[in-house]
């Protein structure tokens, strides 16, 4: 594995993360881009957005655009479950890989 697709995976799971730490697990892509860069994760927007729509293809999560140009971000159970490192799905890092 590359450190760019180690670097993408790390990214995709501590997404995954943050929407398991908020109670309705749904939360603005913007919101998602700030934690991220919070966490060290400093991407273009555009990156993010790539990230949720792989994430999607995954069913890992649901997006919604709710205006233009604001997506809202809603975990899956499978998502949660490939979060807490219960399953394992290509493209994202296993939680004790961070």
């Amino acid at each position: 594995m590359s450190w760019r697709e180690h670097l993408t995976d790390t990214r995709r799971l501590s997404i995954l993360r943050c929407l398991l730490e908020v109670t309705n697990r749904t939360l603005p892509d913007a919101v998602i881009h700030r934690a991220l860069e919070d966490l060290g994760h400093r991407v273009e927007r555009d990156v993010v957005q790539s990230d949720l729509e792989q994430l999607r293809a995954l069913d890992l999560v649901r997006v919604e655009e709710l205006a233009k140009g604001v997506l809202e971000v809603k975990l899956t159970p499978q998502g949660a479950r490939v979060g807490r490192g219960e399953v394992q799905v290509t493209g994202v890092a296993l939680p004790s890989q961070l």
